[in-house]
Formats: C-alpha cells, sequence, structure tokens
C-alpha cells in the first residue's frame, strides 16, 4: 500500500490501538459538545453501496439525525477491502455555525496514543534521518521511529 498512498515516497504510517483512540477521544470530549464513533470500515458491492447511501439519504430527508448522516463514513466499496481501515468520526451534537473551516478542536496529545511512527520504506535515508531527528529531538515524541523493513532482503538462514 505504501505505493498507492505514498507515491511520492515521503508517507508515514502511525500504529495505535482501538482502546488508545477510545480512551483518548473520550478524554478530549468529556465536559464538549461532541461525540466519537470508532468502527472498521466494512467494504461492500458497489450496488450495496448506492443502495446504502440513497436509503440513509431517503431517511435523512424525512428526519435529520447525525448518528444516521455519519454511516456512509463507514462503508466503502470491495475494491478498497485490502486497506482494513478503522475510522474515528468526532461530530457535534449541537447546530455549527455556517463557518466549518475551524472544526472541532480536541486536545489530545499525540505521546499518549501514537506507539509507533513508520517512515515509507523506500524513502531516502536523508529523508528518514530528517524525519527521526524531528520527532524525536525538537517533538520529544517517545514512541518509535523507523523506516519499514518491508522491502529489505529478509536474513539468510544456512542449514548445513
Amino acid at each position: 500500500m505504501w505505493r498507492i498512498y505514498s507515491p511520492d515516497r515521503l508517507g508515514v504510517r502511525i500504529k495505535t490501538t482501538h482502546e488508545k483512540l477510545k480512551y483518548q477521544l473520550e478524554k478530549a470530549t468529556a465536559g464538549k459538545k461532541s461525540k466519537f464513533k470508532i468502527k472498521s470500515v466494512s467494504y461492500i458491492p458497489e450496488s450495496e453501496l448506492i443502495n446504502l447511501t440513497e436509503s440513509i439519504a431517503d431517511d435523512l430527508y424525512q428526519k435529520f439525525q447525525i448518528a444516521k448522516a455519519i454511516e456512509p463514513l463507514f462503508h466503502k466499496r470491495l475494491a478498497f477491502k485490502h486497506e482494513y481501515e478503522v475510522r474515528a468520526v468526532i461530530y457535534s451534537t449541537e447546530k455549527i455555525a455556517a463557518d466549518l473551516s475551524l472544526g472541532i478542536n480536541l486536545d489530545i496529545n499525540p505521546d499518549d496514543f501514537i506507539e509507533t511512527v513508520l517512515i515509507d520504506p523506500r524513502a531516502n535515508e536523508t529523508y528518514v534521518r530528517a524525519f527521526k531527528y524531528y520527532l524525536k529531538e525538537k517533538l520529544n515524541f517517545k514512541g518509535r521511529v523507523e523506516k519499514s523493513q518491508l522491502y529489505s532482503q529478509p536474513n539468510l538462514i544456512e542449514i548445513i
């Protein structure tokens, strides 16, 4: 997937757990007029996806419910099944002003939930060293930062 989502060879992947992300979102939305939903994406045939989306649109036309409105965000076409994606959606429980450019601000420390930052295995070493330096020395990131070994040659074992 590096080739698909990191065509410039500068992509990174962050690793966390469902539990850590959920805990941080619970803490960050407590006492605020925001809620969240974390769910694995379901991958369905395109015709099913179209039918589902149209059905949700019809329901929303009758009566708008935010929980119903975010439901399409957890469905994708079968062609993307290889992603095994989990999504977190954060939404306001009150009417939002017309200017949505501000979004919803949540106070979350990345060190509290990001375990590993993995750098594109095709990235050049200068970029890798600079990225590691910036995260570790400048941002004081506590997790692991390394280059993916996906395309590395495995260690050979000699059997005598």
